[in-house]
């Protein structure tokens, strides 16, 4: 599944096969060996492909102070992220190229302006692993603003 790192899609594939809709983490506070507080500190929700579709962060009163909404294409490609921190909305929408390559990211601030605009450019292999990755400004020109390169090792090889 080009588009989806590898490790989001083995995670959406465990989270379908166990039928699993919802992780929730809960914090722990010790002192001295005392529970002095407990709390959720996340909850994320799965579709039933097992995708994650939203992730709330809690504080210690239980108040959400962030969360993230995803959207997805048939194939599972990301398409879209909304992030919301106090009043503070984020966008970013995903486009890709015939190839199935990650191509651009642009990310909206709450009142629908393109803060900033960057060109991704990610090259998988056949199986789906991240070979490359470009940011470039955007327009995509020749600039590149980082590059990650991935290298691959079996167990028995030394990295």
């Amino acid at each position: 599944m080009y588009g989806v790192r590898k490790p989001e899609k083995k995670n959406a594939e465990r989270m379908r096969r166990l039928k699993i809709t919802a992780v929730k983490v809960w914090l722990y506070h010790y002192e001295n060996g005392k529970l002095i507080e407990s709390y959720i500190r996340s909850l994320d929700k799965y579709d039933r492909q097992g995708r994650v579709i939203s992730s709330e962060q809690y504080n210690n009163k239980g108040k959400v102070t962030s969360k993230s909404i995803y959207g997805y294409l048939n194939d599972g490609r990301i398409t879209e992220v909304k992030y919301l921190h106090g009043k503070k909305l984020w966008q970013m929408s995903y486009r890709y190229t015939k190839d199935k390559q990650i191509s651009v990211i642009r990310f909206f601030t709450q009142k629908g302006r393109i803060k900033k605009l960057r060109r991704y450019v990610t090259r998988f292999d056949e199986k789906g692993n991240v070979l490359e990755s470009i940011t470039t400004d955007q327009k995509g020109r020749k600039y590149i603003l980082e590059k990650f390169v991935h290298e691959y090792s079996k167990e028995t090889e030394a990295i």
